[in-house]
């Protein structure tokens, strides 16, 4: 994982997708509900496994855990 929590390869610092795909999946079969793209956008950034533009423009954490 990188410095914010993401999964990133290390030689090339791209998402790796697997584990969020999984943790993804998992969020939206615990609701008995549908779930948006955006609740689970917001969830995955909380979790820190994706980064919110605003913290890539910024290039830094803002904010959180």
């Amino acid at each position: 994982m990188s410095e914010q929590g993401s999964p990133t390869n290390a030689s090339s610092g791209r998402l790796v997708w697997a584990p969020i795909l999984r943790r993804a999946a998992s969020f939206v079969d615990g609701y008995d509900t549908g779930v948006t793209l955006r609740q689970l956008f917001y969830r995955l950034v909380s979790e820190e496994l994706l980064a919110s533009r605003l913290q890539n423009a910024l290039g830094e954490d803002c904010g959180g855990s």
